[in-house]
């Protein structure tokens, strides 16, 4: 598809949940998912049958009529990813939004990506965190300063992952005099300095 002549057409069928994304905690969970259903041009009944089924998949359908500012970190997550579910897309785009949950947390989120996974859908996460991808994962891209650097199965890409590991620094000060003394290592394929931070590779 050309994306400049069918944006609204592939739109329809991607469904996007970033890292940050309103949550709206003065509306009640049924508005909050009739809202964005009713946005995306979708039928009302439609939208009605929809909400049941998605609640329904995130275990949280007991607390349908709840305001959304009552909710926890992980279940406005857990609505925030059914969310986008709502038009019934083919692709979900997630872009780390766990982050900041405790490990049960993200590991119910898990159990939730896959439900998605195994209802037919390809889904696109971006993490920090390899836990987060391990069981659930077909393959997987590692990302390094924005370029792809390696794509495979989990299973191929293991044994490279244990070879290199990647550390990040947080100096008071001078972060410039440790990248030099650290690029003059042989074991340091490569430094960067990132929001303050040294983050280097380390073989």
């Amino acid at each position: 598809m050309d994306i400049s002549t069918r944006a609204h057409e592939i739109r329809r069928k991607i469904g996007y949940l970033p890292e940050m994304f309103g949550a709206y905690d003065d509306m009640r969970i049924r508005e909050y998912m009739s809202f964005f259903g009713m946005s995306q041009g979708s039928e009302y009944k439609v939208v009605e049958e929809r909400i049941d089924q998605l609640l329904e998949m995130a275990g949280i359908s007991d607390e349908k009529n709840l305001y959304v500012e009552s909710l926890d970190e992980e279940l406005k997550l857990k609505l925030g990813i059914v969310r986008t579910l709502i038009h019934d897309p083919p692709v979900v785009l997630r872009d780390d939004p766990a982050r900041g949950l405790t490990h049960t947390a993200r590991s119910r989120i898990q159990d939730l990506v896959s439900k998605i996974h195994d209802s037919g859908r390809t889904v696109l996460m971006c993490t920090k965190l390899l836990s987060d991808v391990l069981g659930i994962s077909t393959r997987i891209g590692l990302i390094n300063r924005s370029e792809l650097i390696q794509e495979g199965t989990m299973e191929s890409l293991i044994p490279l992952l244990h070879r290199v590991r990647a550390i990040e620094l947080e100096l008071d000060d001078d972060p410039a005099g440790v990248c030099g003394w650290l690029k003059d290592q042989d074991d340091v394929p490569e430094v960067y300095v990132e929001d303050g931070s040294v983050c280097f590779l380390l073989s």
